[in-house]
């Protein structure tokens, strides 16, 4: 026994070492980069080739050199434009010019040919390179599509829609058939989906997002976790050149037909819609060190036309005549005369909360009461980014996003209205350094906080179901537990068959403080030809 107790005390220590140090599986990547091979016109491979990869817009070069199997691996690169130079004494330099897609790992092979330094080769790419490191499929939005396309509510999940077999509904991205709950959303390569539900609710401004890439099948395994779509989305960085944008869109009802449900003389429902902002990006230090900026606001009143079936004045007094349905005794089974309950039967607490919490009718036929219900969203977000090259071998980069969302709602019964507060947080960094030409190490750390405040309009006003309403038994945990603090309160969700019901649909949900913590070492060795 004694052994036993040694032995599983040492396999615990074991898991926490490695839960420590050892990647995350449900990790993200943000791996974007060209590999390939140097040879010469014969084929023999060419081991101590010096290879420049630099990013056009920026001027930002990786140096690498070709390993003793000829191979070079430049990873971790920002999607766009860029160039590879290869030189070697003996060899005339070779020029390739390519583009970059994010999550793209495409091959580039580069034959050199005998012949003087002063003599150089250029190839400029026709077209997007094929990749053939991995049969995944999937799609990648570039940020021309993301301008040009019409997106109602400027929300880049709509494009989503554009790769096959992939349905985006806003928070959930759907895949070849997996539900919404498999999907995986990362920003500049972290998790950017709520942990309790596996939803999305942060979405930069269009005009911060370089581009994105839906994969539907066949990803590799770095992206094992979840079953469903994957989906990278690259935040635009800073380049040589400064550059911005502002922007105001609005929306009213003044130039909106009427609602077929609101016709005149009803007031015609307000709308009144503001999202606004801008993008500033640029260099801090030419070649060296660049940032990215973008705010971007939310302001809108939106009414929308509602109806429903209320209890009338007589039937509050127990007066159901109007009903075809017989009304029967729950104690005879059988039915009252005329369908009247009388008035000794009726209970005072149900009468009283129908005649202080639910309207009177205020329109003829079936749905007697018609009005509308309000919506309301005030939204901030803040993004920054900043990229620095620390040598040609090294370079980091990290973003920070805060998206503040406050977004009640109202009925068409006024006295159950919805609070929503919404605050969403996005942290990443990544640390990238090449040691030698056949060993590369990436760091990542990210982290999400989503913040949900969906309290009951009665929290905290002293309300009591049991005093307030004359319900007993209200209680956490069933009659018999405590009672309930200030923050839980809420008024009881009644049901009425037929009728319109009432309550807080968010009474007791008080605060959600979601947390993910990602940390991720990948340790790329190239090995012979492997």
């Amino acid at each position: 026994m004694q052994r036993f107790s040694r032995a599983c005390r040492l396999a615990a220590c074991t898991l926490v070492v490695l839960s420590l140090y050892a990647p995350p599986l449900w990790a993200q990547s943000a791996d974007t980069g060209v590999l390939g091979t140097i040879t010469d016109t014969s084929g023999a491979i060419i081991p101590g080739a010096s290879i420049v990869v630099t990013r056009t817009s920026t001027g930002v070069a990786q140096q690498l050199v070709s390993g003793p199997s000829g191979a070079f691996e430049a990873r971790y690169l920002v999607p766009g434009d860029y160039v590879a130079e290869v030189t070697l004494d003996g060899f005339r330099p070779e020029r390739r010019s390519f583009t970059l897609r994010v999550g793209q790992l495409i091959r580039l092979d580069v034959v050199l040919q005998v012949g003087d330094l002063s003599e150089a080769v250029e190839v400029v790419a026709a077209g997007q390179l094929i990749e053939t490191q991995s049969g995944v499929t999937g799609n990648v939005v570039t940020a021309e599509t993301i301008g040009n396309l019409p997106l109602s509510g400027r929300n880049f999940t709509s494009l989503g829609n554009l790769t096959a077999g992939v349905v985006s509904s806003g928070t959930q991205f759907r895949a070849s058939g997996a539900r919404g709950m498999y999907q995986q959303v990362s920003f500049d390569g972290v998790s950017a989906t709520n942990n309790r539900g596996n939803n999305l609710f942060m979405y930069p401004s269009l005009d911060a997002v370089e581009e994105f890439k839906v994969q539907s099948t066949n990803y590799t395994a770095e992206y094992g976790g979840h079953a469903g779509a994957n989906v990278q989305l690259q935040l635009r960085s800073g380049t040589n050149t400064f550059r911005g944008s502002i922007y105001d869109y609005y929306r009213n009802d003044a130039l909106d037909s009427r609602n077929y449900f609101a016709p005149a003389p009803l007031a015609k429902p307000e709308l009144d819609r503001n999202q606004f902002g801008g993008t500033l990006s640029g260099p801090i230090k030419s070649n060296r060190t660049f940032f990215m900026f973008s705010y971007e606001g939310l302001r809108e009143t939106r009414q929308t036309a509602a109806n429903a079936i209320v209890l009338t004045e007589a039937m509050r007094r127990g007066d159901f005549s109007a009903v075809t349905t017989p009304i029967r005794d729950p104690l005879t089974n059988l039915p009252f005369p005329g369908n009247i309950i009388p008035a000794n039967r009726l209970d005072p607490t149900a009468v009283n909360m129908i005649n202080t919490y639910q309207p009177l009718p205020n329109a003829p036929g079936v749905n007697n009461l018609v009005g509308v219900s309000l919506a309301e969203d005030v939204s901030n977000q803040y993004i920054g980014r900043v990229d620095h090259q620390i040598t040609g071998r090294q370079k980091i980069f990290g973003h920070y996003l805060y998206q503040s969302r406050d977004n009640p709602t109202t009925p068409i019964n006024t006295n159950f209205p919805v609070a929503r507060l919404f605050d969403n947080h996005s942290l990443a960094v990544q640390h990238v350094i090449t040691w030698s030409s056949n060993v590369l190490n990436e760091v990542r750390f990210g982290y999400m906080r989503g913040d949900l405040n969906r309290l009951s309009p009665r929290a905290g006003t002293g309300f009591s179901v049991q005093d307030d309403l004359g319900i007993n038994g209200m209680n956490v945990g069933g009659p018999n537990g405590r009672p309930p603090e200030d923050f839980e309160v809420g008024f009881p969700t009644i049901t009425i068959q037929g009728f319109n019901g009432f309550g807080d649909s968010t009474g007791g949900e008080a605060i959600d403080e979601s947390q993910t913590y990602q940390f991720v070492d990948n340790l790329t060795v190239i090995k012979g030809n492997h």
